[in-house]
C-alpha cells in the first residue's frame, strides 16, 4: 500500500498521453490524403509563407479505408471541428490522422 503523503493533489502532475504528432499531408483534388510526411529530427523552421516547414519523409497513402467529422465543444471559444481519415500506408500499415479544421494543421494520432 502507498503511505499517505498528506499533499493536496494538483494538476501541475497531470500530463496528457498519446498527443497527436504533426505531420504534413499531400491531398488529392477531393482533399483526401495520397501521402503523409512524418516528421524526421527538428523542425526545419518557417517557408517562404511563414508556415511551419518540417523535415520529413515522404510515405505514400495506398487506401483511405475509413473517414469521419467529428464537431464538439460549440458552446466553447474554440469548437472542435476535425475530419479523420483511418490511412493504409503503402507498407500495409494502419494510422489515424486528422485535420483540425479551425487551423488546417494535421496530426497523426495514437502511435
Amino acid at each position: 500500500m502507498v503511505a499517505n503523503t498528506r499533499t493536496a493533489a494538483r494538476a501541475g502532475g497531470i500530463r496528457p498521453l498519446d498527443e497527436p504528432l504533426p505531420v504534413q499531408v499531400k491531398v488529392d483534388v477531393n482533399d483526401r490524403p495520397i501521402a503523409i510526411g512524418v516528421l524526421k529530427g527538428k523542425r526545419a523552421g518557417r517557408n517562404n509563407a511563414g508556415e511551419r516547414a518540417f523535415i520529413c519523409r515522404w510515405r505514400q497513402v495506398s487506401e483511405v479505408a475509413d473517414s469521419w467529422r467529428i464537431d464538439d465543444e460549440w458552446w466553447r471559444k474554440t469548437a472542435i471541428s476535425r475530419i479523420y481519415y483511418r490511412a493504409i500506408m503503402e507498407d500495409g500499415r494502419s494510422i489515424t490522422i486528422f485535420q483540425d479544421l479551425a487551423i488546417g494543421a494535421w496530426y497523426r494520432q495514437g502511435s
